[in-house]
């Protein structure tokens, strides 16, 4: 159960993508309800695969959040 501000979903495996990720993303808009971000594939050597399936929605809604 979220307590704070802020609700942040990584799964088992997951990280962000560097150690200023969350400060340059809540540094470009103040008041957002939601803020989204592309997910990339990585091998154990932190090279790039590809993007994950979902794309970014071109019209963000509580249906396109509820399906990923």
């Amino acid at each position: 159960m979220a307590t704070g501000d802020y609700v942040l979903f990584l799964n088992s495996g997951d990280e962000l993508y560097s150690s200023n990720t969350l400060e340059k993303v809540f540094g470009n808009e103040d008041n957002a309800d939601i803020y989204y971000g592309e997910t990339k594939l990585i091998n154990e050597d932190r090279e790039i695969l590809g993007d994950r399936r979902h794309k970014t929605p071109e019209h963000f809604d509580w249906q396109s959040f509820k399906y990923g």
